[in-house]
This record gives structure tokens, C-alpha cells and sequence, in this order.
């Protein structure tokens, strides 16, 4: 699988882009899965340097990310590996959109996106399978953000900013609900820490669950309004033209 994450990611260039683009998210995926598996021995460094190859890629071609979408949600992966790539791929389109921060801070933010539920690996999966948990499985799930940080410390060279986004990517959720999110005064949060949390909470209502069936990107975006618009209104419209862009 390295080899073939390496080999699509030299011939990127070549034939259609959003097909090849789909491969390499599947690449991503699979070693995603191997992370899962063994979070604290996996090789972290090989993914993330093929991500620093590929991200660029990615958000100077937004155009593309619409198909590439489609090409990814027919692959059918497990929903804890499809909606971190989901959600990754939104953030860096709508950053990408607003032209707010560097080049390199989306990669930045793609990567910390994607990673930040490595600690669902520590959660029994017949907790994060259900729909309604306990009290003593909500608390076993709300410790996912901050396992996610102790795993990846010392194996990915990201800042600390980009660990306490990790940290608080569920502060806006109940936790045993995702479409059951709460207000929590005691986020202070830029405009990146919000989007990484937005993305994901859309990300998350528009895929399948063993207990649900996918909401629609228009009632997602109503609950978002609903919490988040007063707030965080520029973000709020950010989100707003660039889903009805993409969902057209």
C-alpha cells in the first residue's frame, strides 16, 4: 500500500484528476485503517509526508473536489474513516474559498482534521456503533479528542495550536448525539478551530450511520444556523456559498 499511495501521488498529473485524486484518498483510507488498528505503532511520518505532497494538489484544485466526493462516498468505507476525509476535504475547499490563511496553514488544518479522531481507536466499537450510550459511554467516547492528542504527539510535527483544535474539535457536541450539539462557553476559538469544528459536525450528519440514515446537507446546514450563525455569522456565511456551490 505505501508503493501504491507513492506511485498514484508521482502520477498525479496523469489522466483524470478527480479519479486520481478518489485513489489517493483510498490510499489514505486504507493506512487511515492501519492507524486504527495500531495507533501507537503505526508509521505516522509516511502519511504525513505523502499529505504534504498531496494537500497542495488538492486546494489548488477545488474545482474538482465535487467529484471527487462522489468518486470517494462510492469506495464505502467504515464511517469512522469516511467522515474525517470528508470533513477534511471540505475545510480545505471552503479555506481555500476564502483566502483567510496561507497555503500552508490549510495543509496544516487538513492534516489536523483528518487525524483528530485517531483516538475513536481507544473506544470500544460497540460504544461509538450506538445510538444512545450511557453515562459511563459517553464518558469513554468524550475522551477520544484528548487521546487523539496523546497519541500523536511526538509523531507528527504539527504546532500545539493545531493539538488544542484536536483537543476541543468536540466541545460543541453531547457527544452521544452528533446531531445533539451543545454550546460551550468555554471554547475560545479562531476562525480555523470553528470551520474544523463545523466541517466535521456536517460532515458527520451527512454519512451513513449503522443507526441513522445521512441528513441532508440543507438540514445540517439549518442546525449549523441554528447554534452558530449569531456567533460566528462570517464564518456561517463562508459555509453557507460553499455548499450551495457544491451541492448544486
Amino acid at each position: 500500500q505505501e508503493e501504491l499511495l507513492r506511485y498514484n501521488l508521482r502520477y498525479i498529473h496523469n489522466g483524470d484528476p478527480a479519479n486520481k485524486c478518489a485513489l489517493i484518498l483510498e490510499n489514505i483510507a486504507i493506512h487511515l485503517n492501519y492507524a486504527y488498528q495500531d495507533p501507537f505503532n503505526y508509521n505516522y511520518s509516511f502519511l504525513y509526508q505523502n499529505l504534504e505532497t498531496f494537500i497542495p494538489f488538492l486546494i489548488n484544485n477545488t474545482n474538482i473536489h465535487k467529484n471527487i466526493y462522489k468518486l470517494f462516498l462510492k469506495q464505502k468505507h467504515h464511517f469512522t474513516i469516511e467522515q474525517p476525509i470528508i470533513s477534511s476535504l471540505f475545510l480545505s475547499g471552503i479555506l481555500k474559498q476564502a483566502e483567510i490563511i496561507s497555503e500552508k496553514e490549510i495543509i496544516n488544518l487538513f492534516i489536523t482534521s483528518l487525524f483528530k479522531d485517531i483516538g475513536i481507536s481507544l473506544v470500544p466499537k460497540e460504544i461509538y456503533e450506538k445510538e444512545n450510550l450511557n453515562e459511563k459511554e459517553v464518558e469513554t467516547f468524550a475522551r477520544h479528542p484528548q487521546s487523539s492528542v496523546d497519541i500523536l504527539k511526538q509523531k507528527i510535527p504539527l504546532e500545539p495550536n493545531y493539538f488544542t483544535i484536536i483537543k476541543n474539535h468536540h466541545l460543541y457536541s453531547s457527544l452521544n448525539n452528533d446531531q445533539n450539539i451543545q454550546l460551550n462557553d468555554e471554547l475560545i476559538a479562531g476562525v480555523e478551530t470553528i470551520l474544523v469544528i463545523i466541517t466535521d459536525i456536517i460532515a458527520a450528519m451527512i454519512s451513513q450511520r449503522p443507526y441513522r440514515a445521512p441528513s441532508t446537507i440543507f438540514k445540517s446546514l439549518e442546525l449549523i444556523k441554528e447554534i452558530f450563525s449569531d456567533q460566528y455569522p462570517q464564518e456561517f456565511r463562508l459555509l453557507v456559498l460553499y455548499f450551495k456551490q457544491f451541492f448544486s
